[in-house]
Parts: structure tokens; C-alpha cells; sequence
């Protein structure tokens, strides 16, 4: 039996430079996107064969920028996006050679969430530097739009100052005592239910929810299938259950930052041996149900009654053969009312023919304006003034953005810090536009502060605003509305070595 040690990586077709070795090793389990609920089949076919991830598919609020560590925007099913988990075996000896699935007992992935802790007695400076970062992302949003650059100076300045606004705020949040903890969802007694619960990053024991991988096992009628001769895994990623904790809060949302931890299981004789686990994969969110991009992925008609036929059906039909729905009500619970003929009045107009396309969220504000509207007038009007008890409301508790949480994660997790991250920003910055070598700008980093060297940058950067990047201007020109699967992109096919 082979004991050499094993790594559990991205695909090879996914390495950032397929075929080398380097970069297999430090990879992680990626996600693949479709859109058909047929995308087993179409991955068992040809496995790198999956839609592109592109601008829709990067987390980020309407009217701010976009986060400096963007967590990936993972639709729903009811979008019309589908997505697996796939990762490749090796072992972890010179050359990377392919494991062997006859080696693994069992493969699988585990869904976690980074959850920002916040101390009890720190809580009120904690929402004050909140606000301030709030208000950075808001200016760097605005110099984002800013258009020309005959005020390229004072755009530079504000931007910059902005960046390092953020930044200061976001190191008094690791200095408060700021801290994420990782949680794994634990089954719970009862099936349905469970609790997100503090868990490590790699256990040799798991009690939380695996999600189980198979092997892909290519057919050997398939000619240079991208699974010969490798030991790939894959597992369809939920984006929702139906499972919730005790206070009935589901188990997913979209204000969570989760990601994936894949393993597997070495057979040790005919006992089971030990874990070996994947590097994480990248941070996601989940797109809200309403979401407009999400929505817009399945187009839904909606076929209003024709009223004319209606008539002529409604006058051949006898009394009540129109009518399957029947609604009946307990006694003292009907709800009569009378209307006043004489003061009613109506203004019927012609009917007309028309196409007209309505969002769902649309729909779902006018339903909810309705119920919002018309809910006191029952109440007051029948006085059923208990219904009142139906009612449940809460405010809602303070808790950090994901954007922001997800900025934390990706500093603390490389061990280098919210004050080394914003040093990195201007030393980029510097080596672009003043071609400073280590020597100078380790002088330049010890002789100011990062205030005074954003200052710097700012005013006398030669084109401070290419080094830090716009926007193209939006193309206005008018043009046809494209089809539904006009937008979507297809991977490219890396071709097996030999």
C-alpha cells in the first residue's frame, strides 16, 4: 500500500498554468457553474465543460464599490444556476503523481461560514468605526463614477483618502478585538433541525454535515475525456434547506460569508483511515431570492385572462361549473360588508391590447404594500383586533457587513495584517508611478506615515489614476434586447497533455 502523503486540489484543467506541478500543489477545490439541472450528466460527458464566472457572478451592493475582497455571488436553483464542487486527488510526493480512488473510502465536503465576533464591551466603538468605514466605501463609490480627469488631483485625493480611511477603521476593528470564528452546521436531534457550532479548521472526528463527492469514473468510449486517468471528485453544492435551527432561522442566508472544506478518507486495510483535507475554497454569498440579475436567468410568462372569452365561456356554462375553488368559513368568521351604491362611482374604459413585463420583486412590493395597506382597515373595520398577536416583529442586530467580514478574513488569514494590507496598496502605488527600488521605499516607509504617504501619491503620482484604475464609460448606444442565454460564456477547453 502506497503511504506517501496525499493533497486534495483544484481539477487540473483549473490550475492558473495547467501541467505545472507548483501550482496544482498550492490549489483549492473550485466551483463549477451550469445552467441546467442536467449538469451531472453534461460534467460526466466532458468535465471541464461549465459555464464562465464573469461581472454578475462577483458579490456587490447597488451604490458602493466593489468590495476590496470580493466573495463570489452564488445564485439559486430557482435562477437557473447549478454548481458542483470538484477536486482532484494526488500524491504529494516529487513529480504530483495521480492517486488511485481504490486508495479512498470515502470523499465528501463540508459547508462552513465566517462569523464576525464582536466584543460585548467594545460594541459602541465597533458601530462608530463602522459608520466611518461605511462612509469610505461611499467616497471610493463616488470616485469611482467621477468622470474626466481635469480634476484627476483632487480624484486621486479623495480616493486615496478614502482607501486609507477604510483601512485605519477596518485595523481599530482587528485592535477592538474583532475576531472571526469558523462554525460547521451540526445535525441536530430532531431531522430538519441543527445549529451552526464553533469546529476546526481540518478534525480527524467531523460532527457536522457532510455533503458526500463521487468519483468520476470517465467512459472509456470517450476519447481524451479530461477524467482519464485521474482521481476527480465532484458534489453538487446546495444554495438552500429546508433545515433551521432551534429559533427557526434557516440554516443559509445571504448575509453569511461561506465556503467549502473537501476531504477524503484513506482505506487503511479494511479500517478506516485518516482524513486528509483540502486547502478552503474561495468565499461566497448567497444571491437574495429577489435578487434582479438572478431572477432574470428563467424568464416566467404569466398568462392573464382573456376577459371577452371569459364572457362567452361564463354564459354557456351552467351556475358554479366555473368555479372548482371552494372557500368555506367557520361560523362568526365570515366577513360581510355592504357597499353604497349611490356614492360609488366608476369610470370603465375601452379595453386594450398591450405586452408588458413585470420583475418579481416588483410584484412582491405591491403584494406586500397591499397587505400593509389593507391589514388596519380589517382589523378596525371587523374589529379583530387579535389578529394584531400574528404580527411579529424585531429590529434587527447589529452585525458586520459580509463585505466587511470578508475583508478581515482574506488579511488575518495570509498573517500579514490590516496595516501591512494598506502598506502593500502604496508601495503598489509608488514602485508604478515613481519606480522607487526596495532600498528607497523602505526608507520612504520608515521615514512617514501612511497618511502622509497616500498624501504623496495622491498629489504628485505622474497618472495616479491609471495606477489605481477607472471604470470604462458605460456604452449608452442603443441596441436590441438580447435572448436569455445571450450572456452566457463558456470555459475554455484546456487540452489534455500527453
Amino acid at each position: 500500500m502506497d503511504n506517501r502523503p496525499w493533497a486534495l486540489v483544484a481539477p487540473w484543467y483549473r490550475w492558473s498554468k495547467p501541467g505545472d506541478v507548483e501550482t496544482g500543489r498550492s490549489s483549492a477545490p473550485v466551483f463549477q457553474k451550469y445552467d441546467t439541472s442536467e449538469l451531472v450528466n453534461q460534467f460526466l460527458k466532458e468535465p471541464q465543460h461549465s459555464l464562465k464566472f464573469v461581472a454578475e457572478d462577483v458579490w456587490q451592493r447597488a451604490g458602493q464599490p466593489v468590495p476590496l475582497n470580493p466573495p463570489r455571488k452564488i445564485f439559486l436553483d430557482s435562477h437557473q444556476r447549478f454548481y458542483l464542487v470538484v477536486c482532484e486527488l494526488h500524491c504529494d510526493a516529487p513529480g504530483f503523481p495521480n492517486s488511485q480512488h481504490s486508495e479512498v473510502m470515502e470523499a465528501g465536503f463540508v459547508i462552513r461560514r465566517r462569523v464576525a465576533k464582536v466584543p460585548q464591551l467594545a460594541l459602541p466603538e465597533v458601530e462608530r468605526a463602522v459608520k466611518v468605514i461605511n462612509t469610505a466605501r461611499a467616497g471610493m463609490a463616488t470616485a469611482d463614477v467621477l468622470e474626466g480627469y481635469r480634476l484627476r488631483d483632487d480624484f486621486d485625493r479623495f480616493r486615496i483618502q478614502s482607501q486609507v480611511k477604510y483601512y485605519q477603521q477596518m485595523e481599530k476593528l482587528d485592535q477592538l478585538g474583532v475576531g472571526l470564528t469558523l462554525q460547521g452546521w451540526v445535525p441536530g436531534e430532531f431531522k430538519g433541525f441543527g445549529s451552526w457550532q464553533s469546529v476546526d479548521e481540518m478534525p480527524q472526528t467531523i460532527t457536522e454535515q457532510v455533503i458526500p463527492m463521487t468519483a468520476l469514473k470517465p467512459d472509456p468510449r470517450i476519447s481524451g475525456h479530461s477524467g482519464a486517468g485521474r482521481a476527480i471528485y465532484f458534489g453538487l453544492l446546495p444554495t438552500g434547506s429546508s433545515d433551521a435551527d432551534p429559533l427557526g432561522q434557516p440554516r443559509f442566508d445571504t448575509d453569511a460569508l461561506y465556503e467549502v472544506r473537501c476531504f477524503v478518507r484513506r482505506k487503511k486495510g479494511a479500517c478506516p483511515g485518516e482524513l486528509v483535507w483540502s486547502r478552503r475554497t474561495e468565499s461566497y454569498r448567497l444571491a437574495p431570492h429577489m435578487d434582479l440579475t438572478g431572477t432574470s436567468h428563467r424568464p416566467v410568462t404569466i398568462q392573464l385572462p382573456d376577459l371577452p372569452a371569459l364572457k362567452a365561456e361564463a354564459a354557456a356554462l351552467p351556475p358554479g361549473a366555473g368555479a372548482p375553488v371552494r372557500m368555506v368559513s367557520p361560523d362568526a368568521s365570515k366577513l360581510n360588508f355592504t357597499v353604497n351604491t349611490k356614492t360609488l362611482k366608476t369610470s370603465p374604459q375601452a379595453p386594450s391590447a398591450a405586452i408588458c413585463s413585470f420583475s418579481i420583486p416588483l410584484i412582491t412590493i405591491v403584494a406586500t404594500f397591499v397587505f400593509q395597506l389593507f391589514l388596519p382597515i380589517v382589523v378596525f373595520v371587523f374589529q379583530l383586533f387579535f389578529l394584531l398577536k400574528l404580527k411579529f416583529c424585531i429590529p434587527p442586530s447589529f452585525s458586520l457587513d459580509a463585505g466587511v467580514v470578508a475583508d478581515l478574513n482574506a488579511a488575518l488569514d495570509a498573517n500579514i495584517g490590516i496595516s501591512a494590507s494598506l502598506d502593500a496598496k502604496l508601495d503598489a502605488a509608488f514602485t508604478a508611478n515613481f519606480d522607487l527600488d526596495a532600498s528607497a521605499l523602505n526608507s520612504l516607509r520608515s521615514s512617514t506615515t501612511a497618511e502622509e504617504r497616500a498624501s504623496i501619491a495622491a498629489n504628485t503620482a505622474v497618472d495616479f489614476s491609471a495606477s489605481v484604475g477607472l471604470p470604462p464609460k458605460p456604452n449608452t448606444a442603443s441596441a436590441p434586447l438580447p435572448p436569455f442565454t445571450a450572456n452566457l460564456e463558456f470555459e475554455t477547453k484546456v487540452e489534455v497533455s500527453a
